[in-house]
């Protein structure tokens, strides 16, 4: 079991009880703005320089959506802190529709299968941050 907090004052606390594998999804649609976006991903950002990351710690994969989901990045892709900043600072804003349903089925068909990097016996954990 994992705990993470994210408070009032932006500030987040985690406390690693263990792996997890954690599939984000982040709306990108048009309602989000550009504005808006910059800061998703900056929290974002934040949110993994708290998660322990590594191959036998936290694993992290990111979905972007708007009017189709599009799969950033698998969980064993990218296996530590840097790697994972970098790579989403220049993710783009789609400024589409919402295609939730896509982003949740990719999550569930792509990113938690063992064929892409889920690890048995490790908890799942899906993140969904929308827009306001």
């Amino acid at each position: 079991m994992s705990c993470l907090f994210y408070s009032l004052e932006n500030k987040i606390l985690f406390t690693d009880c263990g792996p997890l594998d954690i599939g984000i999804m982040l709306d990108s649609s048009g309602s989000v703005t550009f504005d808006g976006w910059r800061k998703v991903l900056g929290f974002v950002q934040s949110l993994i320089r708290e998660i322990p990351i590594g191959p036998s710690r936290n694993l992290v994969s990111l979905i972007t959506f708007g009017n189709k989901a599009t799969c950033n990045f698998l969980l064993q892709e990218h296996i530590n802190t840097n790697e994972l900043i970098n790579h989403i600072d220049p993710l783009p804003w789609l400024d589409q529709w919402t295609n939730t349903s896509g982003a949740i089925t990719m999550l569930r068909r792509n990113v938690f299968n063992t064929r892409n990097g889920d690890r048995d016996g490790i908890t799942n954990i899906g993140m969904y941050y929308l827009s306001k």
